[in-house]
């Protein structure tokens, strides 16, 4: 697990964008982030969860956000993500030490809403599909 403290943005993106380079992926592997010390986290935050997700889950592993802080909860509901990237609210440090805990979920396990979650190209798919509003173009005359 890697304990993210600090600010998201264009002065801590770079540094933890180095500390996940080091972490070894391997398939099957899960990477946990644990986002309880961000104080802010703006569209480069974001930006480099959805790159570490992409990368995790191209070596066969995956990614977890857990306890994120009120800025990045804002920001991943603000943004959709919450919607694609697995959030969990806690995380079970004493289940944790080998005994298969990990991250405490975030709904029970039969919740519908829970099921309903899109896969990640469906997300994609999602945001493709989105109009997109330029404020420079006007009518012509």
């Amino acid at each position: 697990m890697l304990t993210v403290r600090g600010r998201l943005d264009l002065s801590g993106v770079p540094r933890l964008r180095e500390r996940l380079l080091r972490v070894p992926h391997s398939p099957g592997s899960r990477l946990t982030l644990d986002l309880s010390g961000v104080t802010s986290c703006d569209a480069l935050g974001l930006g480099l969860l959805v790159a570490a997700a992409r990368s995790a889950r191209h070596s066969g592993g995956d990614l977890c956000l857990v306890a994120p802080s009120p800025a990045v909860a804002q920001a991943l509901r603000a943004s959709g993500l919450s919607r694609i990237l697995p959030v969990f609210p806690g995380f079970d440090r004493q289940s944790a030490a080998g005994t298969g805990g990990g991250p405490a979920p975030a709904h029970p396990p039969n919740d519908p809403d829970q099921q309903k979650r899109p896969s990640w190209r469906e997300g994609r798919a999602m945001w493709s599909e989105r109009p997109r509003q330029d404020s420079n173009l006007r009518p012509s005359a």
